[in-house]
């Protein structure tokens, strides 16, 4: 955490996040090292309380008990589990390896689940390269939440923002995403989401909640017989605030033209921050074995590909990834 002003980032961001919170929302804070302890009870926020001091009082020292700071959160945010308008949510950061107190990271995850089961939901927030990687998007995907990594001042702040408007303004729950292939159409490869056939060529995601404002692409590469126009059936169900079902559908059908280009340039785009973020995965796992030949070679590979894009530096989304993908290349070197 104290490495290239990681720590400095983070409390302007939680700074930042707590600001723009409003009397009444409730807030507790939990710390760990090789042990856990709240920092501040969950209690209402308070313009009468500032809280800039104590977000400026937390420091760097000893192991990472993650599992132990993990449970605390939870509790805190139990405490106010069925409190009418609120939206009991823990958000985890950490740089290190789970290396204190319950280190197995199945372990970790069970109990984390038995909490998320209980209507708490959980996002990880995973600075540095050495991160346990798994442990993190595991802990997050069981808690229908938000999975990020953060390399800059930029990114904290960003990334509180966006867990704040989860908040405030969740749009669907428990989102399930259903694609059927239609006759002479083949699945190849599922790119960065995990999967469930539940019939015939149908394969079933399970996504994030819904917040306002955000996306989620589901790259699928398929393999289409000639002729074949019609390639799939999608469907979207979620669960609006007052739990009534909402289904949307959708046809796919082919779009040709002369080369091996897709008529869609999104296609491109959406294929390639896959690729990307599939590579700084791969090297974060590589580095956290301090492979990091390995890892800086994962990346380069990638980085090879993506500098063939044409729109790699003016499209915001290509441009952050890659952005990210240079950055832990170049610490790699």
């Amino acid at each position: 955490m104290s490495a290239a002003k990681k720590m400095e980032y983070l409390k302007q961001g939680l700074k930042l996040f707590v600001e723009a919170l409003h009397e009444g929302d409730i807030l507790s804070i939990v710390v760990f090292s090789n042990q856990a302890e709240v920092l501040r009870p969950a209690m209402a926020v308070s313009a009468s309380q500032p809280l800039a001091d104590l977000i400026d009082g937390i420091s760097t020292d000893g192991g990472t008990n993650l599992h132990a700071g993990l449970m605390l959160g939870y509790q805190e945010v139990a405490k106010n589990l069925h409190v009418p308008g609120k939206s009991p949510k823990v958000i985890l950061l950490s740089d290190g390896q789970a290396n204190q107190g319950v280190t197995d990271p199945e372990q970790v995850v069970a109990a984390s689940k038995t909490w998320n089961e209980k209507g708490i939901a959980l996002s990880t927030v995973g600075l540095g390269l050495d991160y346990n990687d798994r442990l993190m998007s595991q802990l997050a995907a069981a808690g229908k939440g938000t999975y990020h990594f953060l390399d800059s001042a930029e990114g904290i702040q960003r990334t509180f923002f966006q867990e704040l408007n989860s908040l405030l303004e969740k749009v669907g729950g428990d989102p399930v995403a259903r694609v059927t292939l239609l006759p002479g159409v083949s699945l190849r490869r599922v790119y960065g989401y995990r999967f469930a056939m539940t019939g015939p060529e149908t394969y079933e995601f399970r996504l994030l909640d819904l917040p306002l404002g955000l996306t989620q692409v589901i790259p699928l590469e398929v393999e289409v017989a000639e002729g074949v126009e019609r390639i799939a059936e999608a469907r979207l169900t979620f669960k609006e605030e007052d739990a009534k079902e909402v289904t949307l559908q959708a046809e796919v059908r082919a779009e040709r033209k002369d080369g091996d280009s897709p008529a869609d340039p999104r296609i491109l785009k959406n294929m390639a921050i896959a690729d990307l973020a599939l590579a700084f995965r791969d090297a974060c796992g590589l580095a956290g074995e301090q492979r990091y030949a390995e890892a800086k070679d994962r990346l380069e590979d990638a980085l090879k590909t993506a500098e063939t894009l044409p729109d790699r530096d003016t499209d915001k989304d290509l441009a952050r990834i890659l952005g990210l993908v240079r950055g832990a290349h170049a610490i790699l070197k």
